[in-house]
């Protein structure tokens, strides 16, 4: 189907062993960046990215907002 540039695919789950690993490290965190998971996780920018479009389509975070920080919606159960 078609989605909008940049957006998430919702109904294809971006499937990663690290994802449970990476919601629990977002959220001992108030917000959560790609460069963040990089540096945590030792990986690369396109899987840290996938990563934070998941816990954004699951409403773990938030988009980004007007300065450039995604805030952790708390309490989110694996």
């Amino acid at each position: 189907m078609g989605q909008e540039a940049g957006q998430p695919d919702v109904d294809e789950p971006f499937d990663d062993e690290l994802y449970n690993e990476a919601v629990v490290f977002a959220n001992g965190k108030e917000s959560i960046s790609v460069s963040a998971l990089q540096r945590e996780f030792r990986i690369g920018y396109n899987r840290a990215s996938h990563l934070i479009e998941r816990m954004e389509a699951e409403h773990i975070c938030s988009r980004l907002d007007s300065s450039g920080r995604r805030s952790i919606f708390g309490g989110q159960a694996l």
